[in-house]
């Protein structure tokens, strides 16, 4: 993760703390609360309630040695950005839940059992080969382990075995992390659906696709089709100087 700005336009704050775990480098840190005031911990597993920011360095914790401190962000408005994995485990490659093959063509329709039950409707639908590679759409319905659907039509029909990948979109707010705290996770599991309550606290701001910004544009320019790299830049919306709920 880096720390790329801040939404009111100044410079992110950021200072010393002192750690009550062992920490690495670019990874998200919150407050140790009640465990340790005044110190900064590991989240829990995919998730980051009582954030604080990045870690500029790496520390190490010890019991006989609990004076150790690190450089790290802790503005409640920070921007933050990441790799985004498809489980997680840092890069892990995206898989047939996220990358979708059409099986009928359409305009609107992506026809692919792949779908399961994982409901990524709000999210992005993004063209990764065919006549509409680079171009994007919104996902509104899905059909478990049938199809998924967008309102606004493709500009051409998606042809058979035409791929997309489908992930989140800007302010959605429960993204997840990977165990090791340092990239976006984008694998809903189970019956999970992209806004659920419970999961991640963060809310989307951007979506980079191959480094090239996804809010910003309807198309844009696919550099890796099979392996697409997708980046967030997101806000915490729980920050242990302000939460930002919905």
């Amino acid at each position: 993760m880096i720390v790329t700005g801040s939404i009111h336009g100044q410079a992110v704050m950021t200072r010393k703390f002192r750690i009550g775990a062992t920490v690495t480098e670019g990874q998200i840190v919150i407050s140790d609360g009640i465990n340790g005031p005044g110190e900064i911990t590991d989240p829990s597993a995919g998730g980051a309630a009582n954030a604080i920011g990045v870690t500029y360095e790496a520390g190490t914790y010890a019991a006989s040695s609990p004076h150790v401190f690190v450089k790290c962000s802790y503005d409640p408005f920070q921007i933050i950005r990441g790799r985004v994995s498809g489980g997680t485990t840092n890069s892990t490659a995206f898989t047939t839940a996220q990358l979708l093959t059409q099986d009928t063509a359409s305009t609107t329709v992506i026809a692919d059992a792949e779908v399961g039950t994982l409901d990524y409707s709000g999210g992005y639908l993004i063209g990764l080969t065919g006549a509409n590679r680079g171009h994007i759409r919104v996902l509104v319905s899905q059909v478990d382990s049938t199809s998924c659907t967008v309102t606004v039509p493709f500009a051409s029909t998606v042809a058979v075995n035409d791929t997309l990948v489908r992930t989140y979109a800007p302010f959605i707010r429960t993204v997840e992390i990977t165990g090791t705290w340092d990239q976006f996770n984008n694998l809903l599991t189970g019956t999970e659906a992209i806004g659920d309550a419970g999961m991640g606290p963060y809310v989307v701001i951007d979506v980079f696709l191959d480094d090239a910004s996804c809010a910003q544009s309807n198309f844009i320019g696919v550099q890796n089709p099979t392996a697409p790299i997708v980046e967030f830049a997101a806000m915490f919306t729980d920050h242990a100087l302000a939460r930002h709920t919905a």
